[in-house]
């Protein structure tokens, strides 16, 4: 029954949460250094000791490692995992002020690069062994191969130094101080990140939609369309229905991908989001920040194969039974 697979999906989504939270919370206090050790490496070793053990003793992290997680588990529920070391207000604020400009940059992103993925995917099936499906299939491997940042710092070279066609970072030009912040400037300085993320995010979705479209077009029943004298544009038409399903499937990694590019693009960019305040937090060891950023981003991963799970039976008609 539905709700008894229901039940099942949701209960594996909250064991899901608490391990991961317990991953982050291990993984960010073994980290070398701290938000402390930088602060005295900001002020010249010049620190009193005194001011430190009250910094340790406010944020409770003189307290067992038990008693931290403890009060960890208790925030993480919530989404209240403390104030922010660097900016003294509450880390949930911190993110909520920048998530807006990092889904100005991830949505259309997500959106170009599953489309463009899709169709390039169903392109190089049909044309599967030729010089077309090669070259592009090669291309794919470099991209893939080759990290975010490369490509924005590349892009900035070239479309934004070189030719000065877009600008070389941040969300708004200088007139900002004169005319007010404008749309037309803000989507204008997302044009260059938004392209980047889109061409890191196909490749995944290319292969997939590749090896899928491949095996499909070997099934019986397609054998069996073409056999008919079906024109092949139908029969691929009808292959991309059923080769479609694996790739609605991943969609949620593909979107975990593009949440960990968007901390490099915004970086190489200057784009005032979720991804910069991340690379500010790490740099900053500013734990209530990073625990923050990442257990969003762990609850929008397990959220999205939530949604996935849910709705393949819907897509699938060959799916008769919840949870088999």
């Amino acid at each position: 029954m539905y709700w008894n697979y229901l039940v099942k999906r949701l209960a594996i989504s909250i064991i899901t949460f608490f391990i991961a939270a317990c991953i982050i919370f291990l993984l960010l206090r073994t980290m070398p250094g701290d938000f402390v050790s930088n602060l005295v490496l900001s002020f010249g070793n010049t620190l009193p000791q005194e001011t430190v053990e009250a910094f340790y003793r406010a944020n409770g992290l003189d307290r067992p490692l038990h008693a931290q997680l403890v009060t960890f588990f208790s925030g993480a529920f919530t989404f209240n995992t403390g104030t922010s070391f660097l900016y003294g207000v509450p880390a949930g604020g911190l993110i909520a002020d920048r998530i807006g400009w990092t889904l100005l940059l991830l949505i259309p992103a997500a959106v170009f690069s599953l489309f463009i993925g899709v169709l390039l995917g169903v392109w190089s099936s049909w044309k599967q062994g030729s010089g077309t499906d090669s070259s592009l299939l090669a291309f794919m491997m470099a991209v893939r191969a080759i990290p975010s940042y490369w490509w924005g710092t590349m892009a900035i070279l070239f479309f934004a130094f070189l030719i000065p066609f877009f600008p070389l970072g941040g969300y708004t030009s200088l007139t900002v101080l004169d005319s007010g912040l404008s749309i037309q400037d803000v989507l204008w300085h997302a044009a260059l990140p938004v392209v980047v993320l889109t061409l890191v995010g196909i490749p995944g979705t290319y292969y997939l939609m590749r090896n899928s479209m491949i095996h499909t077009l070997q099934e019986d029943y397609i054998l069996f369309a073409r056999a008919r004298g079906l024109p092949e544009t139908r029969v691929v038409r009808h292959a991309f229905r059923c080769a479609l399903l694996p790739v609605i499937t991943m969609s949620a990694l593909q979107i975990a991908g593009l949440i960990m590019g968007s901390v490099f693009v915004e970086t190489v960019f200057s784009w005032p989001g979720v991804g910069l305040l991340t690379t500010e937090a790490l740099q900053n060891r500013d734990l209530p920040v990073l625990e923050a950023i990442f257990l969003l981003d762990t609850v929008a991963i397990i959220v999205a194969n939530l949604v996935v799970d849910l709705s393949y039976p819907l897509l699938d008609p060959r799916v008769k039974r919840y949870g088999e």
